[in-house]
């Protein structure tokens, strides 16, 4: 029983949570008018030294009300995609997210970093890690449903600040946009687990088919 409970919950994103409620308070946010964003000198051509507050800037959030949004992203999206992968897979994965999300920041010239843009990320990760675990532990299509659901949000999302582009609406949109762009990347590598599984369920429905014909002619 007690190996279950080990098993079925999600320390990596408790972990992540407290990181981000640390980072609300401790991140160097800045606002400025309507805008606010998480500094970070770390990521700069002109960084002279390394702080907490420089890992920090990946998990901070313009105010309380920011953290709240972010904190039930993370249940919706992080909790789903740590289970479904196992914690193995799930810390690799999110920590290329985040240095992926470093990378794009500084070719984009995007002003800060926040937990937003690599929050973006996980409805694809968790959608990825459903087609990946379909295919290893054989479960059924049925069970893409949630997953395809919420990225479907991420891409109305994803939309919004593409329309938003350049808008003083206060939020980082380049970094949601990096972020679904990232999250993209694991469906692209879940899709080959997809295909083979729809190719193993309809050699299956083929051969009981077969088998039915066989034995209405006995």
């Amino acid at each position: 029983m007690l190996k279950k409970v080990i098993r079925w919950t999600p320390f990596v994103s408790i972990a992540l949570l407290v990181l981000m409620f640390v980072g609300m308070t401790q991140a160097d946010c800045i606002q400025e008018g309507v805008r606010n964003y998480c500094d970070s000198e770390l990521w700069t051509a002109n960084a002279t030294s390394f702080s907490i507050a420089d890992v920090l800037a990946l998990f901070g959030h313009g105010n309380g009300l920011h953290f709240f949004g972010n904190a039930l992203a993370l249940l919706l999206f992080t909790v789903p995609a740590e289970l479904l992968l196992g914690r193995k897979k799930f810390v690799p994965s999110i920590i290329l997210i985040m240095v992926i999300q470093v990378i794009i920041g500084e070719l984009t010239r995007t002003e800060g970093l926040g937990s937003s843009g690599w929050l973006m990320a996980t409805p694809g990760l968790m959608f990825g890690a459903s087609m990946w675990r379909i295919w290893k532990e054989g479960e059924s299509l049925h069970s893409l449903a949630f997953p395809v659901m919420f990225f479907g949000v991420a891409i109305a999302m994803t939309v919004i600040d593409l329309v938003s582009l350049g808008s003083d609406s206060g939020v980082d949109h380049m970094a949601h946009i990096s972020g679904f762009l990232t999250g993209l990347l694991f469906v692209v590598a879940g899709i080959p687990f997809l295909v083979m599984t729809i190719r193993e369920e309809i050699r299956a429905w083929q051969r009981k088919r077969a088998w039915k014909k066989e034995m209405a002619l006995v």
